[in-house]
């Protein structure tokens, strides 16, 4: 019984949750075990966190070139790291910001990480249902979105040992529903 119980804690904590922004959340998770390895298509999912109304996926990495481990910029000539996040925002809200971050000593906001607003992480191109939003360059604001929508996010690194089994990212996606901003929240284990 004491198995069952602690599996059906597990299962609990993989949801996806939307917060107001600065409202702890709580910790969530997913699982896999594969190493990263470019492919012609970032089509498997090596690591994925499911639950209702969201999806958040490492595909490992691409053989496409959309990032540079900095600040700014787009394209480094090296294959990308790539995640995506699915979620049904049902009406129109306006996206603020994408951040990656890896889980360190069991807290977010780790050393490694991406954004797609200046700051402590290096920009990662972003893209909505095919959309480019924030062309390689820093936004405080990505655009309206509504409905079904899946985010690519594609970051460059120097440090292949980021993306290990075991490994556990963040995302934290702000944005505003009418006059209100919220934060949506899920995480993935390598």
């Amino acid at each position: 019984m004491k198995y069952l119980n602690l599996a059906a804690l597990l299962l609990l904590s993989a949801c996806t949750t939307a917060t107001p922004a600065g409202t702890p959340s709580a910790p969530l998770s997913g699982s896999a075990s594969s190493k990263p390895t470019a492919s012609a298509s970032p089509a498997a999912t090596v690591g994925s966190a499911s639950a209702s109304g969201g999806t958040l996926k490492y595909l490992g990495l691409s053989p496409t070139d959309k990032a540079s481990p900095s600040f700014v910029g787009m394209g480094d000539g090296n294959p990308d790291y790539v995640f995506t996040y699915s979620y049904n925002f049902g009406k129109e809200v306006t996206v603020k910001s994408l951040i990656l971050s890896r889980i360190e000593n069991g807290q977010p906001m780790g050393q490694a990480g991406w954004s797609t607003t200046a700051g402590k992480y290096w920009l990662f191109h972003v893209s909505a249902n095919g959309k480019d939003l924030n062309e390689g360059a820093p936004k405080t604001t990505l655009g309206n979105v509504s409905g079904q929508v899946e985010f690519v996010m594609s970051g460059a690194s120097l440090d292949p040992g980021l993306f290990v089994s075991g490994t556990v990212y963040e995302l934290l996606v702000t944005y505003l529903d009418g006059g209100t901003e919220k934060t949506l929240t899920s995480r993935v284990t390598m």
